[in-house]
């Protein structure tokens, strides 16, 4: 999994766009054009996948991070593109395989 299973995400910051709980709803900074549903959704979603390990890719990471109800400090979610593959990589050094569309459902969140 990307994050543990039963984590709760307070706020999910892309490169560009941060996601945030507000009470029981979600929203989004700048709009992404998802309600509150799609926000809660997407989140749902890449809380869901299962990921195979894989093997360490070189370039320069584009740097997400997670704040998760209970721990003080965000998960930094690392992702890195290099000819053709896409990978996480979550600390301290695991190294998660993506598909190119769901490396792209994490750099922009839109419908």
């Amino acid at each position: 999994p990307l994050l543990p299973e039963a984590a709760v995400v307070l706020t999910w910051q892309g490169p560009s766009w941060r996601i945030e709980r507000l009470g029981q709803g979600w929203r989004s900074a700048p709009d992404l054009g998802l309600d509150g549903g799609q926000l809660a959704d997407r989140i749902a979603q890449w809380q869901g996948w299962l990921l195979a390990p894989a093997e360490a890719l070189r370039g320069n990471p584009v740097t997400s991070q997670i704040w998760i109800a209970g721990q003080s400090d965000p998960l930094e979610l690392r992702l890195y593109q290099d000819n053709g593959k896409f990978a996480a990589l979550l600390p301290p050094s695991t190294w998660l395989g993506l598909s190119q569309e769901q490396y792209r459902s994490l750099l922009r969140p839109t419908p």
